[in-house]
C-alpha cells in the first residue's frame, strides 16, 4: 500500500487526488492532508498537516524553515524509535514531514485530546554530571507484574474476600 501526503488537498488536483484514493482504497491511504491553513508558533511559520485513521485524529503544525530541523528531527527519531516506540504505533514519522512539527494535537479513540507545543530547543551538548547517581541513592525493587505475586519483597495483595467487616 502506498502512504500519500496530499498537499493543497482543496485544490482541484488534490481534490481529484483524493478521488483517486477513494476508488482505490486497496492500493493507497492518505498519510495526510495539507489544506493551506498557516500559523505562527514562536515566531515561525507553521503549516497545518491533519492525519486521521479509525483510531486516531492528529493535527501537526510543521515549520520548514526552522534552523537546523533535519539534525533535531534526527534527535526525535531515536525517541520515537526507543522508549515512546510502543505509543507512537501507527502514527506518522517525524521525518515525513517537510520541516519540524512545533505543534501535535492528538486524539486517541476513547481517551482525552493531547497538544503538545515545542517552545525551546538547545542542541548543546549535556555534561557527564547530569547523569551521575546522586549520592545516597538506593535501587528501587519493581514489582514483576507477570508473576501471580507481583509485590517486592514477597508480600502477597490483600484478597479483598477475606477482609474484616471493620476493615471495610
Amino acid at each position: 500500500m502506498v502512504s500519500l501526503t496530499i498537499l493543497g488537498s482543496t485544490g482541484s488536483i488534490g481534490c481529484s487526488t483524493l478521488d483517486v484514493v477513494r476508488q482505490n482504497r486497496d492500493r493507497y491511504q492518505v498519510f495526510s492532508l495539507v489544506a493551506g491553513k498557516k500559523e505562527t508558533i514562536d515566531g515561525y511559520e507553521t503549516e497545518e498537516y491533519v492525519t486521521d485513521t479509525p483510531n486516531y485524529h492528529a493535527t501537526y503544525w510543521i515549520a520548514t524553515k526552522y534552523p537546523d530541523y533535519p539534525a533535531i528531527l534526527g534527535q526525535m527519531e531515536v525517541m520515537q524509535n526507543g522508549a515512546f516506540e510502543s505509543v507512537r504505533k501507527g502514527m506518522p514519522d517525524y521525518r515525513d514531514f517537510p520541516g519540524l512539527p512545533l505543534r501535535s494535537r492528538v486524539k486517541m479513540e476513547g481517551q482525552v485530546e493531547i497538544t503538545s507545543t515545542i517552545v525551546s530547543i538547545n542542541q548543546n551538548a549535556l555534561s557527564e554530571s547530569d547523569f551521575a547517581v546522586p549520592a545516597g541513592y538506593e535501587e528501587m525493587k519493581m514489582p514483576n507484574f507477570t508473576s501471580p505475586n507481583p509485590s517486592p519483597g514477597g508480600a502477597k495483595p490483600v484478597d479483598q474476600s477475606e477482609k474484616k467487616p471493620s476493615d471495610q
